[in-house]
């Protein structure tokens, strides 16, 4: 996958979101999900977006402590970036698109963890 994602191949958002769920199900492959997220912004084809790792966070809200899940919103938030397709903006377009990016990060964690009851995380 990774061969894939760094030359340029078109691969579906679906897939990419199945193969990084499947990672992070398998025991000891959860950091490599991780980094299969961040590889986004090294494409052209794929956009980090909450939709792709919503699973996760579900998942993680579900199994683990509220502490485990703020480590992984803290890991997710510092490593939120515009993908390759956006190199010939201007810089103003890429910080609105980067703030935009950001905010629906925020919106849809936020919404999850009321969704969830999770008031204090919220």
């Amino acid at each position: 996958m990774k061969f894939f994602l760094q030359n340029g191949y078109n691969i579906p958002r679906r897939s990419f979101q199945e193969f990084v769920l499947f990672l992070e199900h398998c025991k000891g492959y959860e950091e490599d999900a991780k980094r299969f997220i961040f590889l986004t912004s090294e494409t052209e084809n794929l956009e980090f977006s909450y939709e792709i790792i919503q699973p996760i966070f579900m998942r993680n809200m579900n199994n683990k402590s509220g502490s485990d899940v703020l480590k992984l919103f803290e890991q997710f938030r510092k490593n939120i970036k515009l993908n390759k397709s956006h190199k010939n903006l201007s810089s103003t377009e890429k910080s609105d698109l980067l703030k935009a990016k950001k905010r629906e990060f925020y919106d849809g964690i936020l919404r999850d963890l009321l969704i969830k009851k999770a008031y204090s995380l919220a």
